[in-house]
């Protein structure tokens, strides 16, 4: 994948915005950002190869822009996400840090916890929310999305799904192949794979055709396995 900064270059970006945003004494070492990142940078590698947006490839090999915001939100919840689960090894608040640095960037709330698929797409997702849900490969999020639950009980999501602006799912099963409608409310319904909702539960409308945004945003031939 080529970078925008060199792997030192960008271990230095980020362990500086993480101490200066969070001057607890504690701070997050280079070496332990150095050590961390390919990891890190091979999952985010095949996220942006999955995706069908031209800013994430150049001359057809992932591209990773540290300042472009969509691919800098993907990439610091994969380094808290990452952290979390090297955790048992190497233990710190580098999750939790990346996890408050995301957010205070981007105004994403992607807790490290959460296992979010091998391909994903924050898309300008300022105002989204997403909680401990079941998340099928391939999935775009807009700006404003809430995955949340019902009565406590958090959604399953298939593969390849979208949430246009301003959606909302909790609970319920969601299929493979649907698209969210911008501003629908789901709440505890089960959708169809190769579908498009709009409107608000009870009075969902479900329409039986696969949106035209799943073969944009995302590409046929990426694997589904995690890299």
């Amino acid at each position: 994948m080529e970078l925008t900064l060199t792997l030192p270059q960008l271990a230095r970006y980020t362990a500086t915005q993480i101490n200066t945003f969070f001057p607890d004494g504690n701070p997050v070492s280079l070496e332990r950002m150095e050590e961390i990142l390919p990891r890190v940078l091979e999952r985010l590698s095949h996220c942006l190869q999955g995706i069908g947006s031209p800013y994430f490839k150049r001359e057809g090999k992932p591209f990773f822009n540290h300042l472009h915001s969509d691919q800098y939100s993907m990439y610091l919840y994969l380094l808290a996400n990452e952290s979390h689960i090297q955790a048992s090894l190497h233990p710190s608040d580098l999750a939790v840090k990346s996890y408050l640095l995301n957010k205070a960037l981007h105004g994403i709330e992607a807790y490290y916890q959460i296992n979010l698929p091998n391909v994903f797409w924050f898309a300008h997702a300022m105002g989204s929310v997403l909680g401990r849900a079941s998340y099928g490969n391939k999935l775009v999020v807009m700006q404003g999305c809430t995955i949340g639950n019902k009565d406590g009980e958090y959604p399953t999501l298939g593969e390849q799904v979208v949430l246009c602006a301003k959606s909302t799912v909790l609970g319920g099963v969601v299929g493979s192949n649907v698209c969210i409608g911008a501003g629908s409310l789901v709440i505890g319904e089960t959708i169809p794979d190769n579908s498009t909702v709009v409107g608000s539960s009870p009075n969902l409308r479900i329409v039986n055709k696969q949106s035209n945004l799943i073969d944009l945003y995302f590409h046929k031939d990426n694997s589904h396995a995690r890299p």
